[in-house]
């Protein structure tokens, strides 16, 4: 594995280097369906700001929930604040909570259409995901199971000899076929029902994260038999099934609104 690349003489740390060009490459794509798709070509202001909204929500909720799974193993409440503040970790599940709950506010505040913003950017989601974890395999986290040597990887934080699934290339592989299909969809499907893409995502990838966590090895994993991502993937797919199944679009809430904040313009 290489948890450090050097590139042009700098040392850069793998797993960094993959979030950014997976988030700078999914702004890119949503710029380029927002484009050519004529059902959104919304404001590229708003995109912009809303992206901004969306990775601070998505930083800051990956690195609370990684810490509120770590907070049996601290010893100390200066233990405890530097895996806040300083060197924990980050955990896909609270980043996108955090993330779309950011997005949601924007979207209030200024008066947005929910359904076209979350249409435009949940197929593009998975896509960034997938280079996150490919930063996973190489810095060395959120391996498999161990298994012999001709089936598994040997992973920096493991003991000398032991090999483990590399289940995050499985990851990413989903990722990509999955951000692919609900791409393709979005262009191929002339008429489809509100929060079809979204209810997509949210049942799909939910199922696919309850049963790869089967196969994950890392050491702090969850209560009652299940992960943590486990219990959040039932929720997930709760919810994938309700924009699937029934109509969301019925409820003023997912429907454009007023902004709460004035002197905004609405978009048509």
């Amino acid at each position: 594995m290489k948890p450090t690349l050097h590139i042009f003489g700098l040392a850069i740390d793998s797993y960094t280097l993959m979030m950014v060009l997976g988030a700078l490459l999914s702004f890119v794509l949503v710029l380029i369906i927002n484009h050519k798709k004529k059902e959104f070509q919304l404001p590229k202001k708003d995109i912009i700001f809303l992206c901004c909204f969306v990775l601070f929500g998505a930083s800051f909720g990956a690195r609370f929930l990684f810490f509120i799974t770590m907070i049996p193993t601290f010893h100390s409440v200066k233990e405890a604040l530097r895996c806040l503040f300083v060197d924990g970790g980050l955990v896909f599940y609270g980043g996108a909570i955090g993330g779309i709950l950011m997005g949601i506010l924007y979207v209030k505040l200024y008066g947005l259409d929910l359904r076209k913003y979350m249409e435009l950017i949940l197929p593009v989601l998975p896509f960034g995901h997938a280079l996150g974890r490919i930063g996973c395999f190489l810095s060395g986290c959120c391996y498999g199971k161990l298994v012999d040597a001709e089936h598994g990887f040997h992973f920096a934080s493991l003991n000398e000899g032991e090999y483990a699934l590399p289940v995050q290339l499985y990851e990413a592989c989903f990722l990509f076929v999955l951000s692919a299909c609900l791409i393709a969809c979005t262009f191929l499907l002339k008429k489809k029902r509100p929060y079809l893409m979204s209810g997509l995502y949210f049942f799909c990838y939910g199922i696919w994260r309850f049963i790869i966590e089967f196969f994950r090895g890392d050491e702090i994993r969850g209560v009652y038999l299940l992960s943590t991502s486990q219990w959040i993937s039932i929720v997930i797919i709760a919810l994938g099934a309700y924009f699937l199944f029934f109509h969301p679009e019925k409820y003023p809430f997912f429907q454009q609104q007023n902004p709460w904040i004035k002197n905004k313009k609405v978009e048509e």
